[in-house]
């Protein structure tokens, strides 16, 4: 408030305060994570995926007409398959798994707990190629998830300028600037990197003591972070509570959908690239 109403000398600027908290948070995030945001055996990854492909090619040579939902079906089998059996799975192996998938007799597959899974659709000319490149060990499932990855900072810097145009059109008539939104935009997600950092500190304390008081903790700094983001609207937009609730409400459900499309557009260029 004291920035948009010009007394900016004992402010620091919200872009370059928002920048640097930023570094900060995806710092922390990259070193207490083994350098990445997702962190997985990405050798084990790589190999499943190569194997899968594979498999998926020998398939389509057998039986080139499955459908779309069998050749899902039978990925999970080769998935499975992958997991449990040698480096490379036998043709005859191939063949039982597509005549099952055809006759819709192949058995349920469970996903193996904290595995991470890259599939592609096949029938697209972009879902071949990909598939066809980690066959052949030219491309890495692991190097498309950590293309992704890098690209987290950038989805999350583009949710700022769309959560304040959301603000803009949520407050039509109150007669504010983008500007002023944006500012107010980039207060927040600048808070919420804050909030989370340290946040996740007191909750690794917490989780030392008893299981009560680490859910305790958990529910105690949830409704904290509820609580601020309801005053710091209050404060900024000067509104009733029950219109100021009824805000927040649309705007997280706009927000989401907002920051999906961005995050899907952006992840789709990549893995494009």
């Amino acid at each position: 408030m004291e920035f948009n109403a010009g007394r900016r000398q004992s402010q620091v600027p919200p872009l370059r305060f928002y920048l640097f908290v930023s570094v900060l948070f995806f710092l922390g995030v990259h070193l207490l994570h083994h350098g990445h945001l997702f962190e997985f055996d990405r050798r084990h990854t790589d190999e499943i995926g190569r194997r899968v492909q594979t498999g998926m090619g020998v398939a389509e040579q057998l039986d080139g007409k499955l459908t779309p939902a069998q050749k899902t079906a039978l990925q999970a089998q080769l998935t499975a398959a992958a997991e449990n059996s040698d480096p490379e799975i036998d043709r005859a192996t191939i063949a039982r798994l597509v005549t099952a998938v055809r006759a819709g007799t192949a058995p349920a597959v469970a996903a193996p707990p904290g595995g991470t899974k890259i599939t592609f659709d096949r029938d697209s000319a972009l879902g071949r190629a990909l598939a066809d490149k980690v066959a052949a060990g030219e491309l890495a499932p692991s190097a498309i998830l950590d293309e992704v990855e890098r690209r987290v900072p950038t989805a999350l810097f583009l949710g700022v300028s769309v959560l304040a145009l959301l603000l803009k059109l949520f407050s039509l008539r109150s007669g504010r600037y983008y500007i002023e939104h944006l500012i107010f935009s980039l207060h927040l997600h600048t808070w919420l990197f804050l909030a989370l950092m340290v946040g996740d500190g007191w909750l690794k304390l917490a989780a030392f003591g008893p299981r009560w008081l680490e859910l305790l903790s958990v529910a105690a700094f949830g409704l904290w972070m509820l609580w601020y983001v309801f005053a710091a609207f209050r404060a900024v937009y000067r509104e009733s509570a029950a219109r100021i609730v009824a805000k927040l409400l649309g705007l997280a459900f706009a927000y989401a959908i907002a920051l999906l499309g961005v995050i899907s557009l952006i992840f789709g260029w990549t893995i494009a690239w």
